[in-house]
């Protein structure tokens, strides 16, 4: 059985995410004090034999999946999309979760992002002393906006809305060159256990340059102050080299499939 999710759940929820806490931890992005979805955020459950087994929603175009039992109600839950007219075009979760959905949708690309945590006790500061890192505000949307439409990686990432949402949670910091944003990380996450952070980039001319592991050690020195840990995600492997100067660790791997329904 599929069916909403809210705060009355909360229970449920918690046993189920704990079943795999690392991929869990990509749910609870989604998720307000165990049930209460963000703005425009329908968190469903799949209910067997009255035990939640599998969590899914899709948001900005992306359906993430976390299920802890061997056998996920793929056809079901895409089944139920679409009878509810939710549609997607990204697909995440662990790979062997995702698998099951290939009989049901045409996968156009796999890949893979690497999931790496970094401990308070392990948190190695770099110096970003040499440089200004400015906090962001509502201010900054449109300016934000503008340098991650100029990066290819990053082009058309967030609307305006939610690059609003992400800068106003407070966590997102960038630096200049010659008064324009040439780096940039965000969090968009975080709890007592865990923060997320969700971006970290640099404009391809200010390249190797440090702005990426100051940045870095900024914007985790602020997150450890209030969680125990932080997260971090990458698909491309030469940037491994600047989370691990701050401590990082490879943990797990997340897949990411881009399908034509």
């Amino acid at each position: 059985m599929i069916r909403k999710l809210n705060s009355r759940d909360a229970s449920d929820i918690e046993y189920c995410l704990q079943q795999k806490p690392m991929f869990g931890q990509f749910v609870r992005i989604f998720i307000k004090d165990l049930g209460i979805g963000i703005e425009n955020c329908n968190i469903f459950g799949y209910y067997e034999k009255a035990k939640l087994t599998c969590i899914f929603s899709v948001v900005l175009n992306n359906l993430m999946v976390y299920s802890y039992a061997d056998v996920v109600p793929a056809k079901e839950i895409l089944d139920f999309l679409k009878n509810h007219n939710i549609k997607f075009s990204i697909m995440k979760g662990e790979e062997s979760v995702l698998q099951q959905f290939t009989p049901f949708v045409k996968v156009v690309t796999k890949y893979g992002t690497l999931l790496c945590k970094l401990f308070r006790e392990e948190f190695t500061p770099v110096d970003y002393s040499d440089i200004v890192i400015e906090r962001a505000n509502s201010g900054n949307v449109d300016e934000i906006l503008g340098f991650f439409n100029n990066t290819i990686e990053y082009k058309m990432l967030l609307s305006p809305e939610d690059t609003k949402k992400f800068v106003n949670f407070g966590y997102t910091y960038f630096t200049r060159e010659n008064g324009k944003i040439v780096a940039l990380t965000m969090c968009n996450y975080m709890s007592r256990d865990i923060a997320n952070i969700s971006v970290l980039v640099t404009a391809p001319n200010a390249r190797n340059k440090g702005y990426g592991s100051k940045l870095l050690s900024k914007i985790c020195e602020e997150l450890l102050k209030i969680s125990n840990s932080c997260s971090i995600c990458y698909d491309v492997m030469n940037v491994l080299s600047i989370y691990r100067t701050v401590g990082f660790k490879e943990i797990d791997k997340q897949a990411i499939y881009i399908v034509i329904q």
